[in-house]
C-alpha cells in the first residue's frame, strides 16, 4: 500500500522527489529487491538531486549488488565524510563493511577484513539495536578470522536484541556445528526455518549434517526442500546437484543443477570440483582435468585439486611429470602410503606404469570436499587402490581431517 500511495503521488506531479525518495526508503530496508524499476528510478532521481545522500545509498547498493565493490566503498565513505546529520549512519557502516568483505573475496588481502571488522563495530555503535550488524560481524568472525569466541558474543548481542530473528538464529546454529554439537546446530536451525519458511539456509544446513555427519538418507528431503524455497541459489544448486551426482544414476540432473550453480558463482571451488567429479564419473577424463583445474587455480594452495588433477591425468596419460608433481604436493600436507606407491610407479617406465593402472587401479577414485558451516571444511579421500567397502573403512579410520 505504501508503495502504490507513493506511485500515485509520483504520477500527479512528475518531480515529486520525496515521493520517489520514499519508495527508495522502502527499498533500503529490504521490503522490496533492487531490480531494473530501481535502478532507473536512482537514475532519473539523481539528475532533479545529485546530493541526495537516500540516493546516494541506493546508488552504492546498485554498484554494490553488480559486484562494483570499490565503487560501493567510495560512495559510502563519501557520504559518511559530507553527512553531518549522522542520518542513516548505522545502515551505511553496516554496508560498507560488507562491500570490504566482498572485495576480500576477489582481493583476499587481511585489511579489507579489519576494515569490515571496524565498520561493522561502527555500526553498532551508531546503534546499539542494529541487530543485523552483530548478525554480520558473528559471521565475520566465524567464517573469516575465525575466532569464535567473538562470534558467539556477536550472536549473542544480536539474538539479545531480536530472538526469532531468522538470519540470527542460523548463524547461531552454524557456531553449533563448529563446536560439533551437532544436536544443538540441528535445533537452531529449525527454529530459524519456523521464523522464516521464506529462508532456506537452514534447510541446506539440516540437509548437510543429515548427510555428512548421520549418513541420513533424510537429507534429500531437505535438499530439495531447499531448492523449492530458492530454485535460484547457487547453494541450493549446488547441495542437490551433488546429491544427485553422488547418491544416484541420474547425472542429467546433477549436471543441469551444478552448470547454473556455476553460472551464478563460477569461481567457487566446490561447484568446479564437484563438475569434475561427475564429469570423470561419465569417463570424459579432459573435462574433468579442466574443472579440477579451475578450482586449483581460484586457490593454488588447494591441495586436493591436485589429486584429482592427478588422477585424471593417469586417465588421460599424458603427462607423468606432471602426474607426479600434483601427487608430490599432495603428498605434502596428507602422507598416504598407497599414493608414496603410486609415485614410485610413476617413475617406471610407461610400459610398466600402464599395466600398474590396468589391473591395480580401480575405476572407483572419488574426491569429496565436506563443506560444514560455510567455509569451515573437512576432507574425505576414497582410496583408489581398494575395493569401495574397505574404501569407507579406510575413510573412516585414516582420511578424516579438520583443515585445522
Amino acid at each position: 500500500m505504501a508503495l502504490y500511495n507513493y506511485s500515485l503521488a509520483y504520477n500527479v506531479q512528475k518531480n515529486f522527489l520525496l515521493a520517489y525518495e520514499a519508495i527508495i526508503i522502502l527499498y533500503l530496508r529490504g521490503i522490496y529487491k533492487i531490480d531494473e524499476r530501481f535502478k532507473n528510478t536512482v537514475s532519473l532521481l539523481k539528475k532533479i538531486d545529485s546530493d541526495n545522500e537516500t540516493l546516494q545509498i541506493a546508488e552504492a547498493l546498485i554498484n554494490l549488488q553488480n559486484g562494483k565493490n570499490k565503487n560501493a566503498i567510495d560512495i559510502f565513505e563519501n557520504i559518511i565524510v559530507q553527512s553531518s546529520s549522522g542520518a542513516h549512519r548505522e545502515y551505511i557502516y553496516n554496508n560498507l563493511a560488507n562491500a570490504y568483505e566482498r572485495l576480500y573475496e576477489s582481493e583476499p588481502l587481511n585489511d579489507y577484513l579489519l576494515l569490515a571488522e571496524k565498520n561493522y563495530r561502527l555500526s553498532i555503535e551508531e546503534n546499539p539495536n542494529y541487530y543485523q550488524a552483530s548478525n554480520n560481524l558473528s559471521l565475520l568472525y566465524l567464517m573469516k578470522l575465525s575466532d569464535l569466541s567473538k562470534a558467539q558474543n556477536a550472536i549473542s548481542d544480536c539474538l539479545a536484541i531480536f530472538p526469532e530473528y531468522h538470519m540470527g538464529l542460523n548463524t547461531q546454529g552454524l557456531i553449533f556445528e563448529e563446536q560439533r554439537d551437532f544436536e544443538k546446530a540441528l535445533e537452531y536451525y529449525m527454529k530459524s526455518y519456523e521464523c522464516s519458511k521464506s529462508y532456506s539456509p537452514p534447510i541446506n544446513q539440516i540437509g548437510r549434517i543429515l548427510d555428512y555427519e548421520y549418513k541420513n538418507s533424510l537429507c534429500k528431503l531437505y535438499y530439495l526442500l531447499a531448492y523449492e524455497i530458492n530454485p535460484k541459489s547457487m547453494v541450493n544448486c549446488f547441495n542437490l546437484g551433488n546429491y544427485y551426482r553422488k547418491y544416484t544414476n541420474n547425472t542429467e540432473k546433477a549436471e543441469e543443477l551444478l552448470t547454473y550453480a556455476l553460472s551464478v558463482q563460477h569461481n567457487n571451488i566446490l561447484c568446479n570440483m564437484a563438475m569434475g567429479l561427475l564429469k570423470y564419473q561419465l569417463e570424459d577424463y579432459i573435462s574433468a582435468r579442466d574443472y579440477f583445474s579451475f578450482a586449483l587455480a581460484y586457490n593454488a594452495d588447494y591441495i586436493c585439486a591436485c589429486f584429482c588433477l592427478a588422477v585424471s591425468e593417469i586417465k588421460i596419460g599424458t603427462d607423468y611429470v606432471k602426474i607426479t608433481d600434483f601427487l608430490n604436493r599432495f603428498m605434502k600436507q596428507h602422507s598416504c602410503f598407497y599414493i608414496e606407491h603410486l609415485i614410485s610407479v610413476l617413475k617406471k617406465s610407461n610400459e610398466d606404469l600402464n599395466a600398474y593402472i590396468n589391473h591395480i587401479l580401480q575405476e572407483y577414485i572419488e574426491y569429496e570436499y565436506v563443506n560444514i558451516s560455510g567455509q569451515i571444511s573437512k576432507t574425505l579421500i576414497i582410496n583408489p587402490l581398494v575395493n569401495i567397502n574397505e574404501a569407507y573403512q579406510y575413510i573412516v579410520d585414516n582420511f578424516y581431517f579438520l583443515n585445522d
